[in-house]
């Protein structure tokens, strides 16, 4: 038998509904696949959630240290200056202003011309242009030097970006675990390898350090033993011998050196 939506129960209802006097095990089993049933519905219909990203690494040093530094050295200047410096000049910035300005109204070009007798006009108009002229020719070689400066710096900064990029992708290739350990600009890299290279050769200092400490204190030990050792091996015979009533034999060097000392004295004077 058909269902329509019209009717009072579908068939599955009724079909549990007349299972529920004839066997309570069916019942329970028909209920057990709709719980079933309704919780995979629900699992299917929930969305997963995005797998975590692998969080990068920080960057052990980077320019912002040298920018903070600079900002903290500006503080304190501007610290100092407010409270020691700018009160001073705010006290005696008016007599100085004064003493400039009543200089510059000299003219020291009609003092000149009156002293060699020229005209002043026409010699500030000379210097006018002259100055003017000059300030032409300054400005465009600036112009020009300034832009070939610009192009330049742009191909080295080009380089040097390209370069950097490289040796931080066969870094990071290499060791994925650090993966962003360094910002990617040419002064950050130069300071992780100064650092880097810092760091190692304060470690084989430590290293030459233990290892001249460790052949001192072996060196001292064994060389000490060894001299106190030989020294008592000698003294032991020369002691057995003048206990038993003998004196040591003289070496071959004291020989020779009593030989010398007999051959160098002087003869005696025959008697008259």
């Amino acid at each position: 038998k058909l269902w329509l939506p019209g009717e009072d129960e579908s068939p599955l209802t009724s079909h549990v509904c007349a299972a529920d006097s004839q066997d309570p095990m069916r019942v329970q089993f028909f209920l057990s696949l709709l719980a079933v049933a309704a919780a995979q519905s629900e699992v299917e219909e929930t969305p997963s959630a995005p797998a975590p990203k692998a969080q990068e690494g920080k960057p052990i040093l980077t320019t912002d240290l040298f920018h903070r530094t600079a900002e903290l050295f500006y503080d304190v200047y501007d610290s100092v200056h407010g409270k020691f410096v700018k009160p001073h000049i705010d006290k005696h910035a008016d007599t100085v202003t004064k003493s400039v300005a009543s200089l510059a109204e000299v003219d020291v070009v009609g003092e000149a011309c009156k002293v060699l007798t020229c005209d002043a006009k026409e010699v500030n108009e000379q210097v006018r242009t002259l100055s003017s002229t000059a300030q032409g020719h300054a400005s465009t070689a600036y112009g020009a030097v300034s832009a070939q400066a610009l192009a330049i710096l742009a191909q080295v900064e080009e380089a040097l970006n390209r370069y950097t990029h490289f040796v931080i992708d066969a870094f990071e290739a290499a060791l994925p675990k650090y993966t962003g350990l360094i910002s990617r600009t040419p002064m950050n890299l130069l300071i992780f390898v100064l650092y880097i290279f810092s760091v190692m050769y304060f470690l084989l200092k430590v290293v030459l350090f233990s290892a001249w400490l460790a052949k001192t204190m072996l060196c001292c030990l064994c060389c000490c033993g060894c001299r106190c050792c030989r020294k008592k091996a000698v003294k032991e015979p020369a002691e057995a011998k003048a206990k038993n009533g003998k004196a040591p034999k003289a070496t071959a060097a004291e020989k020779g050196k009593a030989a010398t000392a007999s051959n160098n004295k002087p003869a005696p004077k025959a008697k008259k």
